[in-house]
């Protein structure tokens, strides 16, 4: 097989992508690898030795064969390891402390090298409403002052934008400091992976350099740390380090802090000592907004040429499809980008202009997905996830504070949310009578106009606030 020489590392990495799984390949092959061809010879550039001889014990065999594949048998691969590098994600650092846009644009590209490039999420890119405003300016608060408030924790569930505004802080960052700074930006599982490789392989000193000399460390998803004890140990002293060195640590999490208790109170104590912003599901007028920039993105990327509904769009008929796609789903950033495409794809298909009937025809199978029917199954799971609780829980015969309450939210919510009548619900969790679902409707209540608390993951929690998570579970908030 022949091709340009400047293709065969991308096609060789796209290649051990399909034989590893993506999961495997985005941990190891990440932003910190460079893989050149020259010649007949595949150079492989790790931060570290220790990263360069896993790299060759754990997928040397898959890389090989690939390579042959793709160039022939004469072919060999070489492992180095990169002089100097720096973070964040050092598979660019001598790249971007002289040209930091590009250095990023060459970070996405290495890290899914079968991915098309695409544009960084920045603060400008952001669009902010009531339900994210103070994530937004601890974010820009990070940026403009590092180290101010840390660790800095921005949670909420999936598509309000906590890795939107996690990405811009690296980009901004490195486009400010990017000669003086050294910003690392790794998920949770990355972290896991490269500390139980460097534990089982003696390499801890070599990570520990990595992720305690840093200015700015970056984590995102750190749910999945819990129950892993070993690794929590190793961030905690990670945490402890940066801190005392007045260093900046931004986290992400798909639930609040008090339904973090999976990752202990060592932790969790250090994580309440910074500033920890929510964000929800966004309202109608940030969905109107998210939608009129998406529009705008879609039609700063169609030719003049292009049927209706691609480009052009007069501002009065900009604001009212984007009032209607918004209205239509309430869902989360994703879902409304979607939506936009969907609409579009539909103008383009059938030469129609963008109407407001034309989105009414074309979201009709998105808008009943997003509105999907909700059981009462559902909302057990997504009281007993919030809460800590094992599944079924609340069908049990325990009348514990911590069985009953969320037991009385459910039945509260099962109302609110279903058809089910007084007698279904009450049979669903644990065989109760229709007056015992009555009463929790009635208790409920009471809690809601008095502001009172619940007991959640070890801590006071306000019904309200309870209830906001378990409706952002179900997409329904």
């Amino acid at each position: 097989m022949t091709m340009d020489e400047k293709d065969v590392d991308r096609v060789v990495l796209r290649a051990v992508a399909e034989r590893i799984g993506k999961d495997r390949f985005d941990v190891w092959f990440n932003n910190q690898i460079e893989v050149q061809w020259r010649g007949n010879r595949l150079e492989i550039a790790a931060p570290s030795r220790f990263y360069a001889d896993r790299l060759a014990a754990m997928f040397g065999g898959e890389i090989s064969r690939a390579l042959s594949q793709v160039a022939g048998g004469a072919s060999t691969v070489v492992y180095s390891v990169v002089e100097n590098s720096s973070p964040p994600v050092a598979a660019a650092s001598r790249v971007a402390e002289q040209r930091p846009a590009e250095a990023a644009r060459l970070d996405d590209a290495r890290a899914d090298p079968a991915r098309p490039k695409k544009r960084f999420k920045t603060l400008d890119s952001f669009v902010v409403g009531s339900t994210n405003r103070m994530a937004f300016t601890g974010a820009r608060t990070t940026i403009e002052h590092p180290g101010d408030f840390s660790p800095l924790l921005l949670w909420g569930p999936p598509g309000t934008g906590k890795t939107h505004l996690l990405e811009a802080i690296w980009v901004e960052l490195r486009r400010r400091h990017a000669d003086r700074m050294h910003v690392l930006y790794v998920t949770a599982e990355q972290f896991t992976t490269m500390f139980l490789a460097a534990l089982h392989g003696r390499g801890l000193p070599s990570f520990r350099q990595k992720f305690r000399t840093v200015d700015v460390l970056l984590i995102d998803d750190i749910q999945f740390f819990s129950q892993k004890k070993a690794t929590l140990v190793e961030l905690q002293h990670t945490v402890d380090v940066l801190n005392r060195n007045g260093k900046q640590l931004v986290m992400t999490a798909d639930r609040s802090p008090a339904d973090l208790g999976g990752l202990g109170n060592e932790l969790m104590t250090r994580v309440a000592g910074g500033l920890a912003c929510g964000l929800q599901l966004p309202d109608l007028e940030t969905r109107r907004q998210i939608v009129a920039r998406v529009l705008d993105e879609v039609a700063a990327r169609m030719p003049a040429h292009s049927p209706p509904g691609g480009t052009g769009l007069p501002d009065a008929l900009r604001e009212r499809i984007a009032a209607s796609i918004a209205e239509q789903v309430p869902g989360d950033a994703r879902q409304l980008r979607g939506a936009v495409n969907q609409v579009v794809a539909t103008a383009r298909a059938q030469k129609r202009p963008l109407s407001r009937t034309l989105v009414q025809e074309a979201l009709s199978g998105i808008a009943a997905q997003v509105r999907q029917h909700v059981a009462l199954e559902d909302i057990e799971k997504a009281v007993c996830d919030v809460f800590g609780l094992k599944p079924h829980a609340l069908q049990s015969d325990k009348r514990s504070k911590n069985i009953s309450q969320p037991r009385m939210l459910a039945m509260w919510l099962a109302r609110k949310h279903t058809p089910a009548v007084y007698a279904e619900i009450g049979d669903y969790f644990g065989r109760r009578s229709h007056s015992t679902v009555i009463a929790a409707q009635k208790k409920v209540r009471q809690w809601l106009e008095s502001e009172s608390t619940v007991n959640l993951a070890g801590s006071d929690c306000r019904v309200t606030e309870a209830l906001q998570q378990v409706e952002a579970r179900l997409r329904l908030a």
